[in-house]
């Protein structure tokens, strides 16, 4: 792989960090906005999108991973 390509790369990751980033913050806000009852995290709840995510999944990234990450955004929005 060349400079170039790897540089594009990075490039394409960085943006990509970004929007994820400005996702879960947009998200967040739309939790803040909910009544505080709505907010509240069962463990039914959190296992039924976490599920849901996992339904379609094809990708080499591992699903205990998607599952963790979700587990800790669900936690800190219901905290």
């Amino acid at each position: 792989m060349s400079g170039t390509e790897n540089l594009t790369l990075q490039k394409q990751i960085n943006e990509i960090d970004t929007e994820l980033y400005n996702l879960l913050m947009k998200r967040t806000e739309l939790v803040k906005q909910q009544p505080e009852n709505a907010v509240e995290n069962t463990l039914g709840k959190e296992a039924a999108i976490i599920k849901m995510l996992l339904k379609n999944h094809k990708s080499d990234f591992p699903e205990y991973v998607i599952a963790k990450i979700w587990r800790e955004i669900l936690s800190a929005s219901a905290g």
